[in-house]
């Protein structure tokens, strides 16, 4: 494997974390939503969603590590600058992920999103997904 996927979930982060502006908290996975007042009006959180196939030929196989980014709106807390800070900051994230290679010839794709957006009463979410290549060769 070129980069391992653990290596890759870490370029990922990086990523993105290069964009984050301060009063926003940003978290890799699935995690709990905290609420309470003195949490951040808005969390980002950055989801491996999976390896896929691609191709394979013999031994070697490209695959597909995909990702998706969530921004979460706190609609009872945000303020109208934490919103505009939110909407700059998936707009940057989507800048930093276009065109993105983690090594020669691994781009970075945009793909389907399952819910581009979705408002619970509370909270307002918007996300966008990508995925990146990963080659492997097996052992003989």
């Amino acid at each position: 494997m070129s980069v391992g996927i653990l290596a890759l979930n870490t370029l990922v982060d990086a990523r993105i974390r290069a964009v984050l502006p301060a009063g926003i908290e940003m978290v890799t996975g699935y995690s709990y939503e905290d609420l309470t007042d003195s949490a951040p009006a808005i969390l980002a959180r950055i989801v491996p969603q999976g390896v896929y196939p691609a191709e394979q030929s013999g031994r070697t196989a490209a695959l597909v590590a995909q990702y998706t980014l969530f921004v979460e709106f706190d609609q009872e807390r945000l303020s109208t600058a934490d919103e505009s800070a939110g909407y700059q900051f998936f707009d940057d994230a989507l800048a930093q992920i276009a065109g993105w290679a983690y090594a020669p010839g691994r781009f970075a794709q945009f793909i389907h999103s399952p819910t581009p957006m979705a408002y619970d009463g509370r909270i307002w979410r918007v996300e966008f997904s990508f995925s990146v290549p990963v080659f492997v060769t097996g052992n003989t």
